[in-house]
């Protein structure tokens, strides 16, 4: 997702981890540095995620504070498209 979101303007850009109401949020990884999700077929050895569970998109609670912290960025983007038509 790196790449796809580093061609958008840094005005249209959230980073979800860096959420004041997000970071507490994030827990401490169990698996340390060795996260291979048991996807042997589909190995990455590059694939860390450092000490913290950055599995985002699992949490309801991360989901509704993305959602409030940047309201004007989905509406904006939802109003500009929506002007459009």
């Amino acid at each position: 997702m790196q790449k796809p979101v580093s061609k958008l303007p840094e005005a249209k850009q959230v980073t979800i981890a860096q959420l004041e109401d997000v970071k507490p949020l994030l827990m401490k990884s169990i698996h340390g540095d060795d996260d291979d999700h048991d996807h042997a077929e589909k190995s990455d050895e590059d694939h860390h995620h450092g000490d913290f569970n950055m599995h985002l998109w699992l949490s309801p609670e991360i989901a509704r504070a993305t959602a409030v912290a940047n309201p004007w960025k989905i509406s904006g983007t939802y109003a500009a498209k929506s002007s459009q038509t």
